[in-house]
């Protein structure tokens, strides 16, 4: 029980370790090729804070526990919408510009009904995952070539 213990311990102090360290060289570089703080927080952050759960889920995928894959990505998106945001804005009041994320908001909610109707039917084949993956691409390719304005302060 100890030995397990420990590895768990020491697991989560590698994974924020080397998390902060991704997040930190990807946002660098990316700042070395002028990439808008909007891009990097859409993009390389969310990688950043993701990695643990694309980790997990492709371990239980690889286990058989398609549920706790699927579950272990779903439930960390409610969390930090409703969790991190909510308890961020208690802190300090978040200002939101909405002509900077309506299309963002749109694509959210277009692939979240699109994910819905996958799991209403229970189940994701190759080929949905590999179109839910070039929207992705696409979506990074469109922020990459938006490269919007910088947010007002």
């Amino acid at each position: 029980m100890l030995i397990q213990f420990s590895i768990l311990i020491a697991s989560l102090a590698g994974l924020v370790f080397f998390a902060d360290k991704s997040v930190d060289a990807s946002a660098r570089m990316a700042k070395a090729f002028a990439i808008s703080d909007m891009v990097i927080g859409l993009t390389l952050l969310a990688y950043g804070t993701s990695l643990p759960e694309f980790a997990v889920s492709i371990s239980a995928a690889r286990k058989g526990f398609f549920g706790m894959s699927v579950w272990n990505i779903v439930g960390p998106n409610i969390f930090n919408i409703l969790w991190i945001l909510g308890f961020a804005a208690m802190l300090h009041p978040l200002v939101v510009y909405f002509d900077s994320i309506k299309w963002d908001s749109l694509f959210l909610i277009v692939i979240t009904v699109l994910l819905a109707c996958d799991l209403i039917k229970r189940r994701i084949s190759k080929l949905e995952g590999a179109v839910y993956l070039a929207i992705y691409l696409g979506y990074v390719a469109y922020l990459l070539t938006m490269q919007r304005l910088p947010i007002p302060t």
